[in-house]
């Protein structure tokens, strides 16, 4: 988890593609990204960490590179 390295290594971590399995609903994407929480003596007390749902979006580029693919068949 992005999170985890961030505490442990005190970096910056961005754009960390987290896949979920949820029961009945498929599979969900996120993107993750996590800072350290430091104290004034440079000590790194914790993270902070956005999440975002790229489900849709990676839906929907799938569905495009689907059409591009079909498309180009259609040319050859």
């Amino acid at each position: 988890m992005p999170w985890v390295g961030a505490i442990r290594e005190g970096e910056v971590i961005t754009d960390v593609v987290l896949n979920l399995s949820i029961p009945n609903s498929g599979v969900k994407s996120f993107s993750c990204n996590s800072t350290p929480i430091k104290d004034d003596n440079g000590n790194t007390q914790g993270a902070l960490i956005t999440i975002n749902d790229m489900t849709d979006i990676q839906e929907s580029n799938l569905l495009l590179q689907n059409a591009v693919g079909a498309v180009n068949a259609l040319k050859a």
